[in-house]
């Protein structure tokens, strides 16, 4: 599996009005693969910095939903559907 980041700037258009999201970490890379392994070989999955940040927060920092959702200002139900 072959990962990269869509840097778009921080900001997510919802029913046309903009809503700036907190990222505390983003990544230091813009794209991740096994070493030694092809890239032709390998399928390609794009996140969001949104989607890496909630993953960030949900699964390596263990928040809860709730708690990850106000970490980055935004609705519990927009964090969900990010995640």
């Amino acid at each position: 599996m072959f990962i990269t980041f869509e840097f778009v700037n921080f900001r997510n258009i919802c029913h046309g009005h903009k809503k700036e999201r907190i990222v505390h970490q983003p990544p230091l890379f813009s794209d991740f693969k096994p070493i030694g392994v092809k890239m032709n070989f390998l399928k390609k999955i794009s996140l969001s910095i949104d989607e890496y940040e909630a993953f960030r927060l949900a699964d390596y920092v263990g928040l809860s939903h709730d708690d990850a959702s106000n970490e980055m200002d935004i609705s519990r139900s927009t964090f969900y559907q990010t995640y």
